[in-house]
């Protein structure tokens, strides 16, 4: 199904509300009943919203919120789906990218980043989010979430590489520039 989202996509064609709501009304349901030897399901769910969201664009991305952002926290929150941690920060990324600038709803998932802060392994796109969110949200970011970035960077300066570092040095110019 993302495959053919992205033939659509780039033969230039878009999806009403109705073709939206059609293809994700029953994502949430696989999303759930993907349980023991189906929990491969869930990174397929996440790459389907994906494709989705970047597709229809920043005015109906906003719709997908209700259904993804609960998805996301949940990658994020339990022990067994650590497999779906990369592809929950692609999508991530996708729906910061696409949103009209900071809002609550993307900004609370940006507690989950102490957390993953400690796996050295996605320091790049966590550090891309982690700037984009400084660079939008402004002082508003920055008052909800000042803290946790203390966090990311603690646990990141000094342990990462020289290309990590580049990431990291980029938040930190972000947030001097703020």
């Amino acid at each position: 199904l993302s495959t053919l989202i992205s033939f659509v996509g780039v033969l230039g064609g878009s999806l009403s509300n109705d073709v939206l709501n059609t293809i994700v009304t029953p994502l949430p349901s696989i999303w759930e009943n993907s349980i023991e030897q189906n929990l491969l399901l869930k990174r397929n769910v996440l790459n389907i919203i994906s494709s989705v969201a970047t597709l229809v664009g920043p005015d109906q991305a906003s719709l997908l919120y209700p259904i993804a952002l609960p998805m996301l926290n949940e990658s994020f929150g339990k022990e067994e789906n650590v497999f779906l941690v990369e592809e929950a920060l692609r999508m991530w990324l996708v729906f910061l990218r696409l949103s009209n600038g900071y809002n609550g709803s993307l900004g609370a998932l940006f507690t989950r980043a102490a957390t993953l802060s400690k796996d050295l392994e996605h320091v790049i796109i966590l550090m891309r989010i982690t700037e984009y969110y400084i660079m939008h949200g402004g002082a508003s970011f920055l008052n909800d979430h000042a803290q946790t970035i203390q966090e990311v960077l603690c646990n990141l300066v000094g342990e990462v590489r020289p290309r990590g570092l580049a990431y990291v040095a980029l938040v930190i110019e972000a947030l001097l520039r703020s």
